[in-house]
């Protein structure tokens, strides 16, 4: 059962490099046609995922530069939380609510 873990672990370890640009190049074309985020957010969503693919087809053929390719994947989340919190304060400026009363009702 550990083997199959690690395994498993280790092939993810093989796709991810390659699968995550393509999320993050989506998500870029997505934030560009919705206009829901400032146009930045999507640019940079487009060029991190080209990045993401030439440091994670260079990964996976050297140990060094996986080293230094694995935080910038980090980077990522470091995008998703500033979307969040523009989002946030999008909806307060705007004078909406973020969460919606009869949800904050059913907390009560």
């Amino acid at each position: 059962m550990a083997a199959s873990v690690l395994q498993v672990a280790h092939a993810v370890d093989f796709a991810y490099p390659i699968l995550n640009p393509f999320w993050a190049s989506a998500l870029g074309v997505i934030v560009l046609r919705s206009r829901v985020l400032p146009t930045v957010f999507g640019y940079v969503a487009l060029v991190f995922g080209a990045v993401e693919l030439i440091g994670g087809l260079a990964a996976l053929y050297s140990e060094p530069v996986n080293a230094i390719v694995n935080p910038l994947f980090l980077v990522m989340m470091l995008w998703n939380l500033a979307a969040a919190l523009v989002l946030a304060r999008r909806s307060y400026a705007d004078g909406r609510q973020a969460v919606p009363a009869q949800v904050r009702a059913a907390d009560v």
